[in-house]
C-alpha cells in the first residue's frame, strides 16, 4: 500500500504544472512573439539528473518555462515563433508541448503497476485532469502502456483558459533517474492536430527523451498509430 501512495500523492504535484501551462495559454502564445533569445529544444535539469529533449521544430520557451523550480516546467512551442525568424526550422502542427519533472523521485515498482491507469480513470484522477477540479468535464478516451511509459487520451468539456484550446490531448508520464515525469501535447481549435497526429508527436517526444537519458529507444515505430 506504501508503495502505491508514494506515487498516487505526487500526481496532483505533477498535474499542477501542467494545468499552469494551460492557464496561462494566452501568455505562451503572445510571448512566443516576444523571445528573442537564441532558441533551444534541449533542458537540462542539473539537480535531478534529467535531460528533456523536444522533438525538431519544437523549443523551450524561456518567458514561461522554469528549469529550476521544484518541480521543473518546460514548455516548447514552435521554434520559428520564438525566435522570430522563418529561417528557423519549425513544427508542421499547431500545438505546443510541456513537461514536468518531479520534486522527489517516485518507486519505480508502482509506476510499472496498474496503480497510475486506475487512478487516472477514478473520479479523483480525473478531477486533477480537469482545469476546473471538477471530475465530470474530464472523459479518459484511451490509455495503454508502451515503452515503460503510460500513454492517455483526455477529452476536456469545462472550462479552459482559453477557447482557443483544443478539448483533446495526449499525456505521458514516464520515470527518468527515478523521478516522474509528465509530458503534454497541447493543440489548439484553429488547425486541429487529429489524435494520431498528436500521438505520433508526443511518442517522438518521449522517445528523444528516453535516448537522451541512456534509455533504450522506443521498440515499436513511431508511424505505427494505435487504434482508438
Amino acid at each position: 500500500m506504501k508503495k502505491k501512495s508514494n506515487l498516487i500523492l505526487m500526481i496532483p504535484l505533477i498535474l499542477c504544472g501542467f494545468i499552469m501551462s494551460s492557464c496561462n495559454t494566452t501568455n505562451i502564445l503572445n510571448s512566443q512573439l516576444q523571445n528573442k533569445v537564441p532558441p533551444t529544444s534541449r533542458a537540462i535539469i542539473f539537480s535531478k539528473k534529467v535531460v528533456i529533449q523536444a522533438p525538431s521544430g519544437f523549443c523551450i520557451d524561456e518567458t514561461v518555462s522554469k528549469i529550476t523550480s521544484k518541480p521543473a516546467f518546460i514548455l516548447f512551442g514552435n521554434c520559428a515563433a520564438i525566435a522570430q525568424s522563418n529561417s528557423t526550422y519549425q513544427s508542421k502542427v499547431s500545438a505546443v508541448l510541456t513537461a514536468t519533472v518531479s520534486k522527489i523521485k517516485s518507486d519505480e515498482s508502482s509506476f510499472k503497476s496498474k496503480h497510475l491507469d486506475t487512478y487516472l480513470r477514478s473520479k479523483s484522477g480525473r478531477g486533477l485532469l480537469s482545469m476546473s477540479g471538477d471530475s465530470n468535464n474530464i472523459t479518459v478516451l484511451d490509455s495503454f502502456k508502451m515503452d515503460s511509459s503510460y500513454f492517455v487520451l483526455v477529452k476536456n468539456t469545462g472550462e479552459k483558459a482559453s477557447k482557443g484550446i483544443s478539448d483533446y490531448s495526449w499525456r505521458a508520464y514516464l520515470q527518468i533517474t527515478g523521478h516522474l515525469i509528465v509530458v503534454s501535447i497541447i493543440g489548439f481549435t484553429n488547425n486541429p492536430m487529429t489524435h494520431d497526429q498528436s500521438l505520433k508527436i508526443i511518442r517522438h517526444f518521449v522517445n528523444d527523451i528516453r535516448i537522451n537519458n541512456g534509455l533504450s529507444p522506443t521498440l515499436v515505430p513511431i508511424d505505427y498509430i494505435k487504434k482508438i
